[in-house]
């Protein structure tokens, strides 16, 4: 039955020019006796097979140029020659049950996804830049295991994951392990606390966020961190998020995007998958700052920071909800899509699939489209 559905998709992608049409069209990864037998059957001196994800590089299948093969698979071609290198910055996490009842999509989907995603990005000699989360089974963890796999796989290559923790998260002993678990691919960038707290707070200790000060603090140094990592990218690519229950000023995918579309980052959005990036692509869609995004909504919704805000009030801190509101409704689709190397249907077909193939190849035609111009 899988290799059946891995067939019927490849075909599909055949209509949709992902493939060469002349192409044959495999249910798994060729061997040397089918390759012998396909060419002795087909009286042919060259062959042009694509197969399923995930790809075998050319280093692991040398015999292929050997029988003067070349074998591919929808998202990657042994034959391709333009390396990306970019610095792209990845904001991706967790969005919670109420968006896996709307839109009917198992949470692990976005771990498959950002997976898949360090995949590609990385074989196509791209950095990968992500902020915090050192949680077991958390993002960054999926991510470093596939760079780890891939250096696995490809020992001659290099690959680089930076993983930027704002104070006092690189305190937790969570970030030495990673530190030594992936320390082949792993560069960690570790953010020192601001000096304006520096006689308030010591900074060799974990600060638990217990009063709105603690979380002032935190907010800080949470957006000193993803402004430097931000600036620091190329690309920025985006999906998912939580709209509640975050340390910072503002949900961190929200505060990213609002960084990035500040800085004229190219932006990839990938609304399908819910969470703030969905509010986000909703909002310049229709032109309308989705509710969610608005301060009202984040005081309704949490009590806590209701309190958090009026503190920053009390202290006469300039930060509100206006300037975000600008950004978003001065961005369109059209601006996105012209950024980032895609085409208007293209960038609108990237907001709203949930097929993470389709996703993929979206974004890396739109990398390989900047690398040309």
């Amino acid at each position: 039955m899988q290799q059946s559905h891995s067939q019927v998709l490849l075909e599909y992608y055949k209509d949709q020019d992902w493939i060469d049409k002349s192409a044959i069209v495999l249910s798994r990864p060729p061997e040397i006796q089918q390759i012998v037998y396909l060419k002795e059957k087909m009286q042919v001196d060259e062959l042009t097979i694509c197969y399923p994800e995930p790809p075998i590089y050319a280093e692991e299948m040398d015999w292929v140029n050997y029988l003067n093969v070349n074998v591919f698979t929808p998202l990657w071609s042994n034959t391709q020659k333009q390396e990306q290198n970019f610095r792209v910055g990845i904001s991706i996490s967790d969005y919670g049950e109420i968006d896996f009842n709307q839109l009917h999509i198992h949470p692990d989907e976005l771990k498959r996804l950002s997976q898949e995603l360090a995949r590609h990005l990385l074989v196509n000699k791209n950095i990968l830049i992500y902020g915090g989360d050192l949680r077991a089974n958390g993002f960054t963890e999926f991510i470093l295991e596939e760079a780890s796999i891939l250096k696995n796989r490809l020992p001659k290559k290099s690959f680089s994951v930076e993983n930027h923790l704002a104070w006092p998260l690189h305190l937790l002993p969570e970030s030495l392990d990673y530190q030594a678990d992936y320390h082949e691919v792993l560069n960690q960038i570790n953010y020192a606390l601001p000096d304006e707290f520096s006689e308030e707070v010591d900074s060799s200790s974990w600060l638990e966020v217990k009063t709105s000060q603690d979380r002032y603090i935190f907010s800080k140094c949470l957006r000193a961190m993803r402004m430097e990592s931000i600036k620091g990218s190329d690309i920025r690519i985006f999906a998912g998020g939580k709209i509640q229950n975050y340390k910072g000023f503002m949900p961190g995918v929200l505060e990213e995007f609002y960084i990035a579309a500040k800085l004229s980052k190219p932006i990839f959005l990938i609304g399908g998958f819910g969470g703030v990036v969905k509010e986000i692509c909703n909002s310049i869609v229709l032109n309308r700052v989705s509710e969610v995004l608005t301060q009202e909504w984040q005081e309704e919704n949490d009590s806590d920071y209701k309190d958090f805000m009026a503190y920053l009030y009390g202290k006469s801190y300039n930060f509100n909800y206006d300037e975000l509101h600008q950004i978003i409704q001065s961005v369109t689709i059209e601006s996105l899509a012209n950024k980032s190397g895609l085409n208007v249907d293209e960038y609108y077909r990237l907001i709203n699939s949930q097929f993470i193939d389709e996703i993929i190849y979206l974004i890396l035609k739109g990398l390989n489209n900047l690398c040309k111009n």
